[in-house]
């Protein structure tokens, strides 16, 4: 694998957190794709099993609802999987000269991330507990949370902000 690619996919989140050997799989496995101006990457409304990553170059996505974006790898923004939902919110497409595409199974990263936590013994960023500090509260809700589509394309700084702000109330 080339090094540029290598650093760049230790910039994108989960891939940053596989060992080199994962990684090596993952990519192996996955399709990496060299788009021309104009491709299309994906169409909004598409439901797959990818995941897709902007390995180099740049992409204009665009939603019926009228919302256009424009991503730069190496930008914020190009960190985390285009458009991680099923179906698919938006439309993607080059707006570079050429750009650089990976496109893994979803669950296949998902799985290899969730493995390499549990081999390094990293506890999650996020640790709820009840207002009073004293007790943990059952996390399975916050699972919950986690899978729905809202959260599913926030970057982990954002999540852990919601979590931070949040209170626990009854009714």
């Amino acid at each position: 694998m080339d090094e540029a690619i290598k650093k760049r996919l230790g910039e994108i989140n989960p891939l940053n957190s596989l060992a080199p050997q994962q990684l090596e799989e993952l990519v192996a496995r996955g399709q990496l794709v060299t788009a021309r101006k104009k491709d299309r990457i994906f169409e909004e409304g598409e439901e797959d099993d990818d995941a897709v990553y902007l390995i180099s170059g740049t992409v204009r996505t665009a939603s019926k609802a009228g919302r256009e974006r424009v991503i730069e790898a190496g930008a914020d923004r190009s960190d985390y999987a285009l458009g991680n939902l099923n179906p698919r919110p938006f439309s993607a497409f080059v707006v570079s000269k050429e750009a650089v595409i990976l496109r893994v199974d979803r669950a296949r990263v998902e799985a290899l991330a969730a493995r390499s936590q549990m081999v390094t013994g990293e506890q999650p960023a996020v640790m709820v507990t009840d207002i009073s500090g004293e007790s943990q509260i059952d996390g399975a809700w916050m699972f919950q949370i986690l899978q729905s589509a809202l959260f599913r394309d926030l970057p982990t700084e954002h999540i852990e902000q919601f979590f931070g702000v949040i209170e626990r109330a009854e009714y």
